[in-house]
């Protein structure tokens, strides 16, 4: 004996099959680019995974649905630009800890030496 008829399989009433959105691969190479510039790769993880982040942006909004990661891609972008905060941070610190042991090396200074160290450092 037969199942009963239940309807028509095969394409829903009305509409059509479509493929399933699929994840961008910019956004996985951003994100670990971002991840590894904290491990060991610095400046030059974190630089590439920013660029990386934001053309995975513009290719998902121009796919009309069909590719998903923009949340892959914006957590790349936040830990590149965390990435290089901290790397400014420590440069800068290294630039005045430097400026300062040339001051204490000198027997003697004034205010103008300070000026003329930091001037130096900063290139200005």
């Amino acid at each position: 004996m037969a199942p009963p008829f239940t309807g028509y399989a095969g394409q829903p009433y009305g509409g059509t099959y479509g493929q399933a959105p699929t994840t961008e691969g910019l956004a996985t190479t951003a994100l670990i680019l971002s991840i590894g510039s904290f491990v060991c790769l610095s400046i030059f993880g974190s630089i590439p995974g920013l660029i990386l982040a934001r053309r995975a942006k513009r290719y998902i909004d121009a796919s009309q649905g069909m590719k998903t990661g923009s949340g892959l891609a914006t957590a790349a972008t936040i830990l590149s630009i965390i990435n290089l905060v901290v790397i400014a941070g420590v440069v800068a610190l290294l630039v005045l800890l430097a400026a300062a042991g040339n001051l204490r090396s000198s027997a003697s200074f004034s205010s103008s030496d300070f000026s003329n160290v930091i001037t130096g450092a900063f290139g200005h």
